[in-house]
């Protein structure tokens, strides 16, 4: 298999006229094409010190342009991980990309297969095939990868290591000077509280846990959207620059039908085209079809963010290493339910990858709870905000559920209440591959089958008397949470000087009949609250992000959510009790044992960070002894 062809000129230019010529007659050539500059963030020490707070207070600057860049402040980078880079044992397979072609849709091949100081020496050697670009800058850069791909005047072929598990090859992220994760190490993004991922159970590669990869010169990323339409951030550790190009999410429609008007023979044969990544329409076809693109180059060293439903694409410059994740936060909120209805229906159905209803209901339940733990400690702007945000999206969930549970026990479907299963073991709807979380229908000749409530009398021939409405999650259930969540909201727009109007949901009468209320449902009382005090005795020694908990009411709010998502429990003596045991445990552990469950102990301290509590707390793997 050949790893890479060597530069040369094309024989003959009519090849795949057909395919391309519709996109580059009469088209700008991007490198002319009139791009706006992306916005670049240079934080403070103290702004850069919480990851998703800092991300949400920059979001409103960056909407009309997708993506952004993020200088960290001087000494603050993270350091790269040599350990891990120089375990190198395993070998990873790559994508074949020929430059030349990514206009015309191709289904990239696997290439040659590396271990990464193999591919770091085939990365090298290919860039001494273009001695003219020794030194060059970005511009020049660019120049030669877009006449490539618009002119097709060169054949150039490269191999991609895309998508790599840091489970196998490892994280690039190393430990600060006092042995603890750096605030923005993207393998710890996804525990941080204002992360609404961070409620679901299992692993998913590349969207909770983070993605390797490793560039050559002119690698390419394709035009695509995070799944669920998430955020992204991605840090280039070390290595050549990379050149991003975005699309804000408002323009996602319009680029998509750009797209289809532009290369219509590609969505013929594959409508779920985007989804694979594989098409690199130029950016200058798309402004001049009046589409906003957006441009910048990443550095080492630097972080890049794309935000919901921001079509992004790109390409490296050279050898690099980069690290990738999704994060989901109050501004990604509106964009979730309308990922799921995109992937329902039209030309870009697809599975959902998550049940965006559980996901809902696990973070409103997360931030209910800690409301319970502690009130007098969620006076935060953040927090406020979030839980006020999560609090409509519950509302309209449970509007809807009431509608469509009215309508089918009306149409004479047997109710039954049953209880939520793990959440590795949702499915998709047979009919338009949504995760219904909070209902479903099964049939008699479908049994293991479900159905959303939108597709309940779809997909077969059972009739009504013959299906099954399963409740899940019953009003009286989810209005409590709406109700907690009130409370919780108020309290945080009291801090910012404005108090909302919260409503009470038990108090409404549903619109579209009672069906729910025979689904009867007990929920635990209110805890009673705890003082500052009693919490800040709780927590002392424990740092989270680095930040002095006992200074900042923003991060003592931030730890009040930590806390009631490692120990659904509440009352303070319980758990004031399991972090005394399982601090004894860690204790005890051998250094092995603690590396093996993800744990980091700092003796001096006498405690553990309270989110790598969290996980293995959640894991229920902390046994000592024979284990």
């Amino acid at each position: 298999r050949t790893l890479m062809a060597s530069a040369s000129p094309r024989n003959g230019s009519h090849h795949h006229a057909t395919s391309t010529g519709a996109m580059t007659a009469n088209a700008h050539r991007t490198i002319d094409a009139a791009l706006d500059d992306a916005p670049v963030f240079y934080p403070t020490a103290e702004e850069f010190s919480d990851p998703m707070v800092y991300l949400s207070s920059i979001e409103p600057k960056v909407r009309r342009y997708g993506i952004c860049k993020i200088v960290p402040p001087p000494g603050c980078a993270p350091a790269f991980n040599e350990d891990a880079w120089g375990r190198d044992t395993e070998r990873f397979d790559t994508k074949q990309q020929h430059i030349d072609a990514l206009k015309e849709g191709r289904t990239f091949k696997f290439g040659k297969e590396y271990t990464k100081a193999e591919y770091t020496t085939a990365a090298i050697e290919f860039d001494k095939q273009f001695s003219s670009l020794a030194g060059a800058g970005s511009e020049t850069m660019e120049r030669r990868f877009w006449d490539v791909v618009e002119t097709q005047s060169e054949k150039i072929a490269v191999d991609y290591g895309n998508d790599l598990d840091v489970n196998v090859f490892g994280s690039m992220f190393a430990a600060t000077s006092d042995g603890l994760r750096h605030p923005w190490d993207l393998g710890h993004l996804f525990a941080h509280p204002l992360n609404l991922l961070r409620v679901i159970e299992h692993e998913i590669a590349g969207v909770t846990k983070p993605w390797l990869y490793l560039g050559m010169r002119f690698a390419t990323f394709c035009w695509h959207v995070e799944d669920h339409f998430l955020c992204s951030l991605n840090y280039l550790h070390r290595g050549a620059s990379k050149t991003w190009y975005g699309i804000p999410g408002v323009d996602a429609e319009a680029f998509e039908n750009c797209a289809r008007a532009t290369v219509p023979h590609l969505f013929k044969d594959a409508p779920d085209i985007l989804h694979q990544i594989i098409t690199m329409v130029p950016p200058g076809v798309l402004v001049q079809h009046g589409i906003k693109v957006s441009r910048l180059v990443q550095n080492e060293g630097e972080f890049v963010v794309t935000f919901p439903r921001a079509y992004h694409a790109g390409f490296s410059h050279g050898f690099n290493v980069a690290e990738a994740v999704n994060f989901g936060h109050i501004g990604w909120l509106n964009f979730g339910q309308k990922a799921v209805d995109v992937y329902s229906k039209g030309a870009f159905k697809r599975n959902a990858v998550f049940a965006h209803q559980r996901l809902i209901v696990d973070a409103s339940e997360s931030f209910a709870r800690a409301y319970d733990i502690a009130r007098a400690s969620l006076q935060s702007k953040s927090i406020g905000a979030l839980t006020s945000a999560l609090r409509k999206e519950m509302e309209r969930m449970l509007s809807d559920e009431q509608y469509f549970r009215a309508s089918l026990v009306r149409r004479g479907l047997q109710l039954k209440e049953v209880k939520p299963h793990a959440d590795n073991d949702d499915v998709c709807c047979v009919r338009c591959k949504a995760i219904p979380f909070l209902s479903v229908v099964r049939c008699r000749c479908l049994p293991t089958a479900v159905r959303c409530l939108s597709h309940a009398m779809d997909a077969c021939s059972c009739e009504p008397e013959h299906r099954c409405l399963e409740i899940r999650a019953s009003v009286h259930q989810l209005s409590n949470i709406i109700l907690r969540l009130s409370h919780a909201s108020a309290r945080g727009a009291n801090h910012q000087g404005t108090r909302e109007t919260a409503t009470t949901p038990l108090s409404r009468t549903p619109a579209h009949g009672k069906d729910a209320e025979s689904i009867k449902s007990e929920h635990a009382p209110l805890g009673t609250p705890w003082t500052d005090e009693e919490l800040m005795q709780l927590v002392k020694g424990i740092k989270i992000h680095n930040i002095n908990l006992k200074s900042q009411r923003e991060s003592r709010a931030i730890m009040v959510i930590s806390i009631a998502a490692m120990i659904p429990t509440r009352t303070q003596t319980q758990v004031q009790s399991k972090l005394k045991k399982f601090e004894g445990q860690v204790r005890r552990m051998t250094a092995e044992r603690r590396a093996q469950l993800g744990i980091e102990f700092t003796p001096n301290h006498a405690d553990t960070r309270l989110l790598e509590l969290k996980r293995a707390w959640e894991k229920r793997a902390v046994n000592t002894g024979a284990g």
